[in-house]
């Protein structure tokens, strides 16, 4: 694969709209369980899917939308560093920054 990068930005105030029955089904078709956990034992949850979305759709930009955002799952190592599994499989070759800040919750991959 030839090296390729991408970004994307959400607003954290999408998911904190979010209410009731379809909040639920968006957070279940497009999150792992495990990521939903690792959201939820924050105290501003929403920021943190907001980031976890965006690192999903910077990895569907990196891998030229060839990939489903349900498919993509953001990790995090001991570290805390985000790592990215893609249907089921460890890709070591794709890197994940996240970053919030005003609102937004930013993500840039990069495959080399």
């Amino acid at each position: 694969m030839k090296a390729s990068i991408g970004i994307d930005c959400v607003e954290i105030a999408r998911f904190r709209r979010l209410r009731g029955a379809s909040r639920r089904h968006f957070l279940e078709r497009v999150f792992s369980g495990e990521e939903r956990r690792y959201c939820g034992r924050f105290e501003d949850a929403d920021s943190r899917l907001a980031g976890t979305f965006a690192a999903k759709e910077a990895v569907v930009k990196v891998l030229s939308g060839r990939v489903a955002v349900a498919d993509i799952e953001v990790l995090r190592k001991s570290t805390g560093s985000p790592t990215v599994k893609v249907r089921g499989r460890l890709r070591r070759d794709i890197s994940v920054s996240i970053t919030r800040a005003g609102g937004l919750a930013c993500a840039v991959a990069l495959v080399l």
